[in-house]
């Protein structure tokens, strides 16, 4: 710019006498607005609902316990541990593959059976640990519920995180977990549900909460008509719903628990929406959104568990699905199919009840 061409007397042109701290002003006053905007977006206090979160999260995380986490929330977990002075055992298992990490978290594992299998990959430290007495107590897991149930654990909510029981929790056990866990849903509904807009900034982070909260509320929603309470369990859905608005597994509960609401309509279109926009298999959807109480989705479950080599989880899964659905063929069928490695002359009286 200042090489601009001088006039005949070799007086420098008016273009670049005038143009270039014209341009300067302009340049200042863009990069002042952009950076008085980031800091107005960036603000510390629109995140405190995240902060909120953190916090509540660490705190039904008792020391020497670790969390299974999809890695969203990871970096305010440990800055929260952190300012509270205290130390937090993560375990992101979207990085199951990968081998930096899988060397890193071998460093940090309370003991050397664990580690040695954690050279190998996640999945089976995962397998070794859950399949371990103590692992109720030692472990939590954010939002994959059905690691629990592989391991013939019932997920229970505890606090923002899933605990795994053994054997299933008694009515009086549904009933305090339903109350805790709707008082807590409850003081998040204001930050995150209502389909209100999240700060920019930081929006994929209150989106990918919306959906945790409504994934912890689609599944106490099974708990509860598990428990056969089944108007709280529609209240728990809707919550999910209210949560997270694409929360598919929410929609294809309250299809099959008001088959005849007025509703059902509105329901079904939403769901064929978010299918169609995001492809969605059925274990795709109980990944992201929480169980589907359907015997048809918890048998084909549990063939694929019987064919990884997971009997155990297997033969809990097929039972529920039975449990279910007593009547139904195809069900019986795919039971028997599970249980004729485990359990042949259940298995043999599945066939002949069928025939």
């Amino acid at each position: 710019l200042w090489q601009l061409p001088r006039s005949r007397r070799g007086r420098p042109a008016r273009l670049q006498r005038i143009g270039v701290p014209a341009l300067a002003i302009v340049l200042g006053l863009a990069l002042t607005g952009a950076a008085v905007r980031h800091v107005w977006m960036a603000n510390v206090w629109r995140a405190r609902p995240l902060v909120r979160l953190a916090d509540e999260v660490l705190a039904g995380v008792a020391p020497g316990q670790w969390l299974i986490t999809d890695g969203s929330l990871d970096a305010f977990l440990h800055l929260r541990a952190h300012r509270q002075g205290r130390e937090v055992n993560l375990i992101n298992r979207t990085l199951g593959r990968n081998r930096p990490y899988l060397r890193y978290l071998a460093t940090r594992l309370p003991d050397a059976e664990l580690r040695s299998v954690a050279t190998a990959g996640l999945e089976p430290m995962l397998r070794v640990w859950l399949n371990r007495a103590a692992a109720a107590d030692e472990v939590r897991v954010q939002d994959l519920a059905d690691l629990w149930v592989m391991h013939g654990y019932t997920a229970v909510p505890d606090g923002l995180m899933f605990a795994g029981r053994q054997p299933r929790p008694t009515p009086e056990d549904v009933n305090v977990v339903r109350e805790q866990t709707w008082a807590l849903l409850s003081r998040f509904a204001a930050d995150f549900g209502g389909g209100r807009a999240f700060p920019p900034v930081e929006a994929r982070y209150f989106r990918r909460a919306a959906r945790h909260l409504g994934l912890l509320a689609n599944n106490l929603g099974v708990l509860l008509e598990d428990a056969g309470q089944p108007e709280e369990a529609g209240r728990a859905y809707r919550m999910a719903l209210d949560f997270d608005a694409q929360n598919s597994s929410a929609l294809c509960n309250l299809l099959g628990l008001f088959p005849e609401e007025a509703e059902r309509e509105n329901w079904l279109a939403r769901l064929r929406r978010v299918i169609k926009k995001r492809q969605l298999s059925p274990g795709q959807m109980t990944g992201d959104y929480g169980f589907i109480r359907d015997p048809g989705a918890y048998a084909r479950q549990a063939l694929a568990w019987a064919a990884g080599g997971r009997n155990d989880s297997a033969v809990e899964r097929a039972r529920h699905a039975l449990d279910l659905a007593p009547t139904n063929t195809s069900v019986q069928l795919l039971l028997a199919q599970v249980l004729k490695d485990e359990l042949a002359d259940a298995s043999v009286s599945l066939f002949e009840e069928v025939l």
